[in-house]
């Protein structure tokens, strides 16, 4: 009986060339699927200077901006008329998020802070979003909407703050 050593070396070379491929697509899997996460807090510093953490308030990772409304000259106005203009304001953005929510591709995530205000998403896609609180959404007292963008990339996490400095709308308390 004869061997034809060729055939064996074609083989060979074959299964060589398949266990590479297959190591290599083994290898780039990971990346292939690689997503990142977001942690953050939400907390205002009161006239007091102490902290309050956002309790239990919604927080929603979407797509895109939500349109914010035109603000008055709130330093020209009373008391009152302040913040009956500010109430405005909250509520017009939040007629606006609730446009937006409409489409269904519009909100990627949905989380409640926890009692010391933090949240957190994890396995987001590449990509930036922005971070939205809205309506009916207060601490202690004072009523908040925040909207400020976050990009995620793959296999980092992405950490935002929301406080004062970063209020949508200014904040008030009755």
């Amino acid at each position: 009986m004869r061997v034809n050593f060729d055939y064996f070396d074609r083989m060979k070379k074959a299964f060589s060339l398949a266990l590479i491929l297959f190591s290599l697509l083994l290898l780039s899997a990971p990346f292939v699927h690689a997503q990142g996460s977001i942690n953050g807090v939400a907390k205002l510093t009161l006239k007091d200077d102490k902290t309050a953490f956002a309790d239990w308030v919604r927080v929603l990772l979407v797509r895109s901006e939500a349109e914010i409304p035109k603000f008055p000259d709130l330093d020209h106005m009373g008391k009152f008329e302040r913040i009956e203009a500010t109430r405005n304001l909250h509520t017009l953005f939040f007629v606006n998020v609730r446009e937006k929510m409409s489409d269904p591709e519009y909100v990627v995530r949905s989380t409640l802070t926890t009692p010391d205000g933090t949240f957190q998403f994890s396995e987001i896609p590449h990509g930036t979003y922005f971070i939205l609180v809205t309506f009916p959404a207060m601490i202690r007292d004072y009523k908040v909407a925040w909207q400020a963008p976050v990009t995620v990339n793959d296999n980092e996490t992405a950490f935002i703050e929301l406080n004062n400095a970063n209020l949508l709308i200014p904040t008030y308390s009755r």
